[in-house]
């Protein structure tokens, strides 16, 4: 394992690194929270929401943020870039850990796999911390492997749905072991009602899952002078802008939100698309988009911007006429919230919670796989220079307010666990 704060001791072994003092108290709750999807160095937009939501809840509790980190002989080697981001250790204490894995084969073991790379350190912890439970997140292969490890140990695990649990479910070998978790569960937190609904379908008892949807930091994400924005990233004040924001893979539809905006070309001469993401996770899917691009000639008005700090993110949504997300499935989208948040109209695809969130003052949504009603939704928002009236979008939610939400929930289900025992 790498941990990292009070020295590096050498290739895979350390201790922990980052966070400021914890809070202290009987009272206050000892949590180790395991998630594989956390900023790192070489990525430092992946995961955001997970640590955002980890550093708030590291204000309200003891916390110990256990990051896996997927690796495997010569095909994805450990690097120092794929440590995390020293940025998000600010507020936290954070060790990486090496997960061994098999790529692209057999990957209902991978929940196997991570009880046996995480199990050790959690056992110390426990012993020299006093952890009292386990906050894993996404239902596979976390939520899975940590249920596992905590029957071991004894400690309650609760398991935060993200949102790939809905197609997990429609994996044969998969489905029976995460929905076994999920019912081993001291309980589970979804973050969309879509997401609650899938799993209580497969049989987790409704019960057993609290929505809790995320949040966006509104220091960052915020109302902007669009002029100022536009100078800075060098976009004229009359260009229709249209912002996506999402790493390149096939669940994100980018291809399809290209067939959209050379459709819209024909009315907004002028439009510009610009896509920001990472390209490296599904390189034949960035290839397929590019090549759409260019079998529609706009390869002139369309921009991979790559990935962006959120700082970047936001001046981009600031300088944005619409935001659009063609995705075939979401959670809760974080990337639509900061939209909004950023008072930008949103045209995006009905799936996860969108639909909650958008309305037709601040944009529409549209059905997934759908190009030609994406760029009719498009269209009519670019069209539409009314005032909104965005008091009702009610963006006020903080990651403060997901933190308190999650750690009542915790000491609920502890509590209740503890009286039946």
């Amino acid at each position: 394992m790498i941990d990292h704060s009070l020295q590096l001791q050498g290739p895979g072994i350390g201790d922990v690194r980052g966070g400021s003092a914890a809070p202290r108290g009987s009272d206050v709750m000892n949590i180790a929270s395991v998630c594989s999807l956390f900023p790192s160095r070489a990525h430092p937009e992946h995961g955001v929401f997970v640590a955002r939501r980890l550093a708030a809840v590291s204000r309200l509790a003891n916390v110990r943020v256990l990051h896996a980190i997927p690796w495997f002989p010569f095909v994805r080697p450990y690097s120092l870039d794929r440590q995390s981001d020293p940025g998000f250790c600010r507020d936290m204490r954070v060790s990486d850990q090496r997960l061994f894995y098999l790529p692209k084969v057999f990957k209902s073991w991978d929940g196997a796999w991570l009880k046996r790379s995480v199990l050790p350190t959690l056992r110390r912890w426990k012993s020299e911390f006093g952890i009292q439970c386990i906050d894993a997140h996404f239902g596979f292969p976390e939520g899975y492997g940590c249920v596992e490890a905590g029957k071991e140990l004894g400690l309650p695990v609760f398991v935060t749905l993200r949102g790939v649990e809905q197609e997990l479910v429609e994996d044969r070998a998969i489905r029976p072991k995460m929905i076994a978790a999920l019912k081993s569960a001291a309980g589970c937190i979804a973050v969309s009602e879509n997401l609650r609904e899938c799993v209580v379908s497969c049989g987790v008892p409704a019960e057993r899952v609290r929505v809790i949807p995320n949040a966006v930091d509104p220091e960052m994400f915020r109302p902007g002078d669009r002029a100022s924005a536009r100078a800075a990233l060098n976009v004229a004040m009359g260009t229709p802008l249209i912002v996506s924001v999402g790493n390149f893979k096939p669940v994100k539809q980018q291809h399809l939100l290209v067939e959209a905006f050379a459709h819209i070309k024909r009315q907004f001469r002028d439009a510009r698309l610009v896509l920001i993401g990472g390209t490296e996770l599904d390189p034949a899917f960035t290839a397929r988009v590019r090549e759409r691009i260019s079998q529609l000639q706009v390869d002139d008005s369309v921009d991979f911007a790559g990935e962006k700090r959120p700082a970047e993110v936001a001046q981009w949504l600031q300088a944005a006429d619409v935001f659009a997300m063609a995705s075939r499935r979401e959670g809760c989208c974080n990337a639509v919230l900061e939209a909004l948040a950023c008072r930008i109209p949103v045209v995006a695809t009905d799936v996860g919670d969108n639909a909650r969130f958008i309305n037709a003052s601040c944009g529409c949504v549209v059905r997934p796989g759908d190009s030609t009603a994406l760029a009719e939704g498009l269209a009519t928002v670019l069209s539409d220079r009314r005032e909104v009236d965005w008091t009702v979008r009610g963006m006020s939610r903080t990651w403060d307010d997901v933190a308190q939400e999650s750690i009542n929930y915790f000491t609920e289900c502890m509590t209740a666990r503890a009286r039946r025992s």
